[in-house]
């Protein structure tokens, strides 16, 4: 299964989650590079400290799949909710 379908699947996974919901992308560049930059030294730092056998590597590692997830996305739930996106404005000729 290519990106294409793991795209597919979770398109119907998540409308089933909540209908007639969209995830919208609202994230810019710039924003997913340092998310993506955060959650790499938080997984690396969890697995320092001793991964799941410590609650601090725990924490680390929900920080990381958070953060890593959004820089993949381009959707911060978070932004959705506030109403914030560092996305560029497209041009209007």
């Amino acid at each position: 299964m290519g990106v294409s379908g793991l795209c597919q699947v979770w398109r119907q996974f998540h409308v089933h989650l909540i209908p007639g919901a969209v995830m919208t992308k609202n994230e810019g560049t710039l924003d997913r590079v340092i998310r993506g930059g955060i959650a790499v030294t938080a997984l690396g730092t969890g697995l320092a400290v001793g991964g799941v056998f410590n609650p601090v590597g725990i924490v680390l590692f929900g920080v990381a799949g958070m953060a890593g997830w959004t820089a993949v996305s381009g959707n911060c739930p978070l932004y959705s909710v506030l109403g914030i996106s560092t996305c560029p404005v497209p041009q209007q000729s």
